[in-house]
């Protein structure tokens, strides 16, 4: 199983880093990126991985209430950004799983979070902050998921609290052009 968390989701995450480092475009690059995750979620589908949960009120009412923020916070790039938060939440659920059944979920969600804290340096800037915080997200969220088994919260909780770090400018630093300020 281990080999296979490699072959699905280090070498598909490593690859489009490396790749999208390669590109001076922030547009290109995060096409990258989701690409390799796009293809890391069909890949953990192809041997059968699944995500588990039943439908719950509250994590459904969470996550609207976090896409009309998002719409809020960061308009035009919301879409985008949704559509973002559900591959990178996604995926990285979908890998630790898959291979805690063999190194625990404390592990899993060790190793899988930080493959996601990496691969948020296909964007270099502030990466100081943005290391640590993606790693210690990466790392809850895993382990939120195991607790509750209610995807649709860390889609939620994703979804928000990029959002705010997109519109402080914390993540995708230098990228204002896509954020008309949002008059409250």
């Amino acid at each position: 199983m281990i080999w296979e968390w490699v072959l699905f989701y280090v070498v598909p995450a490593a690859l489009a880093t490396f790749i999208s480092t390669r590109f001076k475009s922030f547009n290109a690059r995060l096409i990258v990126i989701h690409i390799g995750l796009i293809v890391s979620i069909f890949s953990f589908f192809l041997i059968g991985a699944r995500l588990q949960g039943t439908f719950q009120i509250y994590p459904f009412i969470f996550l609207c209430a976090s896409i009309l923020a998002s719409g809020f916070l960061i308009i035009r790039l919301s879409p985008l950004y949704i559509f973002s938060s559900i591959v990178q939440e996604y995926c990285i659920l979908l890998a630790a799983f898959f291979v805690s059944s063999e190194i625990g979920i404390v592990w899993a969600a060790i190793g899988t979070g930080l493959i996601y804290s990496l691969a948020h340096m296909a964007d270099p800037s502030q990466w100081g902050l943005k290391l640590p915080i993606t790693l210690v997200w990466g790392i809850s969220s895993i382990l939120l998921y195991h607790y509750t088994q209610q995807p649709m919260l860390n889609f939620a909780i994703h979804i928000l609290g990029g959002s705010i770090f997109i519109r402080t400018g914390f993540l995708y630093y230098g990228q204002g052009q896509y954020i008309r300020k949002a008059k409250f």
